[in-house]
């Protein structure tokens, strides 16, 4: 939604990609009479896809197989297939799923896929809050059902247990209440009755007024036992005992743990002594099966997985009927963009590829090499997958499949080479700091590699944006940087503390990738549950760095999760921009920005309204300033300041950030000229 008061009568918004979108404009007169007229729209846009020809050796044993140690160049055809010109730019090419690794169960609809400790990646590691140091009581268990059976059977914890932390974050939506039932399962919904004892495999759907989001550590019908030491207990750890295999995680884990269970058999009777749990990591959103005692049938006859609200959006079960539940054994779940870090058998060496203008239906010739390491498992498989190709005002990430895929060894043994290297693009003149589209102003990246120029190192992104109500907001891309692309983890920081006292929890929100073609342009890429996908061509202002250069990412070591971006240029004199990232009233990250040319002083900041990833760009975005407040700073070197920051965000924003001659200092060294 997009509003202007006044005598405006039009508005000029572009679309990133092709699509069919509903447009709806409402005209409100100065006595209160409104009129709303909706119109769909087809927006042209370009789709360009590519296919692969066939692989030429580069360096190699000679055969005609795909072998470790070798380069292999790989001509393409790009294609617009699209309704809409391409303006010539480039397509974001990267190791696909069989590339980088995959686990043996899964993916479901939304991305869920899982290992046992049998299977690797995925330790036992059992956390006791039943006895021992971080034993806590029981939780009281009622009936909800109507059922007779006590509540010991068919039932679940009497009050919905309030979640630690940040909550925890299933099928992309976030909880901070969960319900425990007798019979093994875990329900994010408060209206979960616990009286399920009926568990299904492979798609265990729930019934008997049961409702999910579930997770399905153990389900099947179990009791409560009466021996010493029994029930279902909760507890949340700021750092978890067991540490997560999961990628993006903070630390922190939600434990959910079933003591002294016995499964019902017919006639009245029950055995057994099963104790289990299910761990959720905060910020990963991995979660970990683990049984210490086994039930009478070591997980047989139970469904382990879990099942979104609706069964369509995703569920995951472990194989029926086969014993994933031994005493001493684990289960490790991984969302789709937290899975655990593995060994990639292929190297895109040119990740961003030049793709030329192509009028709608138009081809043109590219290319793309790539490496296998010398490590690299003879057999295993390799793909490489465009996420997305773009130009200066559109893109398009439609093609899903790989544009190659292959088998190391070509399904025989294979003839390893240790003869060929691998080039490095030559980085040296690389800028960074600030980066964005000029044709989408108010969406961009700020942009770091630690250590600056290097071949391998770690990628350190700010994305600032908007939501789809155009309030602003950010995220952290972080990652791998090497052989010229960024594998980055995309993450949304909330502040579960307040202003004064930042507490950051953060949530895996998706994957990004970045290259760098030219010293001056970026390539970026995501793809998010929260956001979907995208791609962008970004560039910096062109500017020189000013002397002294303070360009770098700020922060105060003491109050992590909250800081700044700053890009101080040479521009006929000293010109410095500053992005602060912080927080508003409800903990959710907002940003405000300014610019001075003056190294030290006082400097006005604003925020403003801006378009989402994806969504439709308002060309007079930044003509339409709401003043945030005041931030000086005073440096005493170029990675050392003192800052005060007197920040009141405007509506429709809401929340003040005030800090009083706070130590300031820089990520990095910043570079000087």
């Amino acid at each position: 939604m997009y509003e202007r008061e006044g005598s405006q009568t039009q508005l000029d918004a572009s679309y990133p990609t092709g699509s069919e979108p509903q447009v709806t404009v409402q005209v409100t007169d100065n006595s209160g009479c409104a009129r709303a007229v909706s119109r769909a729209l087809n927006v042209l846009g370009q789709d360009v896809r590519l296919t692969a020809g066939s692989p030429q050796q580069v360096c190699g044993n000679g055969d005609a197989s795909i072998d470790p140690g070798e380069r292999w160049f790989l001509p393409m055809n790009a294609k617009n297939e699209g309704s809409a010109s391409f303006g010539g730019g480039y397509a974001l090419l990267v190791p696909g799923i069989a590339s980088t690794g995959s686990l043996p169960h899964g993916p479901d609809a939304f991305g869920y896929a899982a290992t046992t400790s049998g299977e690797g990646q995925c330790d036992y590691g059992f956390v006791d809050i039943a006895g021992g140091a971080n034993a806590v009581p029981a939780l009281p268990t009622s009936v909800f059902d109507g059922n007779t059976y006590g509540p010991l059977d068919d039932a679940r914890t009497t009050d919905a247990i309030t979640l630690g932390g940040g909550g925890i974050s299933v099928y992309g939506q976030h909880y901070g209440t969960a319900v425990m039932s007798t019979n093994g399962y875990l329900s994010f919904d408060n209206a979960e009755k616990g009286g399920d004892f009926s568990n299904e495999c492979p798609l265990d759907v729930p019934n008997n007024d049961s409702v999910g989001p579930r997770l399905h550590p153990l389900h099947q019908d179990l009791v409560v036992s009466g021996l010493a030491g029994a029930g279902l207990r909760y507890r949340y750890f700021a750092s978890c005992p067991r540490s997560g295999e999961g990628s993006g995680g903070n630390g922190a884990c939600h434990v959910f743990q079933w003591s002294r269970m016995q499964s019902y058999a017919s006639g009245g009777s029950s055995s057994g002594d099963a104790e289990f749990q299910a761990i959720v990591y905060e910020g990963s959103d991995q979660i970990v099966y683990q049984y210490k005692t086994a039930d009478r049938d070591a997980g047989a006859k139970a469904t382990i997985g879990l099942i979104a609200a609706n069964s369509g959006d995703g569920s995951l079960s472990l194989p029926c009927d086969e014993a994933h539940a031994a005493a001493g054994s684990a289960v490790c779940v991984y969302a789709p963009d937290g899975q655990p870090a593995s060994v990639q058998s292929l190297i895109v060496e040119n990740p961003a590829v030049s793709v030329p203008a192509l009028a709608a239906n138009a081809s043109a010739p590219v290319s793309v090499t790539f490496a296998i390491p010398t490590d690299a498992a003879c057999g295993s498989a390799i793909d490489i997958r465009p996420v997305g190709v773009a130009d200066a005002k559109s893109s398009t990430t439609r093609q899903t499949e790989s544009v190659f895929s292959a088998t190391l060894g070509n399904g025989s043994s294979c003839n390893a080479t240790t003869s060929c290297t691998v080039p490095e693009a030559d980085h040296d003149n690389d800028t960074y700091g600030f980066f964005f589209n000029p044709n989408r102003g108010g969406n961009g990246l700020i942009s770091f590699v630690y250590p600056a120029h290097a071949a391998s190192g770690i990628f350190g992104g700010i994305w600032y944006t908007g939501r789809a109500d155009r309030t602003p907001m950010w995220y952290l891309a972080g990652g791998d940087w090497a052989h010229s692309l960024g594998t980055l983890a995309l993450s949304r920081v909330h502040n579960a503390g307040s202003a004064s006292a930042v507490n950051p929890v953060t949530y895996q929100a998706g994957s990004a990738w970045v290259a760098q073609p030219q010293p001056n342009t970026l390539v970026y890429a995501w793809d998010s549950a929260d956001i979907g996908k995208g791609i962008e061509i970004l560039n910096d202002s062109g500017l020189p760095y000013s002397s002294p250069n303070h360009s770098m990412q700020w922060y105060n070591p003491g109050q992590s999760g909250w800081g700044m971006g700053i890009g101080s240029l040479e521009n006929s004199g000293y010109f410095e921009f500053s992005a602060l990232f912080l927080y508003d009233s409800s903990g959710d990250p907002t940003w405000v920005l300014g610019s001075d040319d003056e190294e030290n002083g006082s400097m006005p900041m604003n925020t403003f309204l801006v378009h989402c990833p994806g969504c439709p760009h308002i060309a007079d975005w930044n003509s339409f300033p709401l003043p945030a407040g005041t931030y000086s700073r005073t440096y005493s070197g170029p990675g050392s300041a003192t800052i005060n920051t007197s920040i009141n965000l405007p509506a429709p924003l809401s929340g003040s950030w005030s800090r009083s001659k706070l130590p300031w200092q820089s990520i990095g060294t910043p570079e000087q000229p």
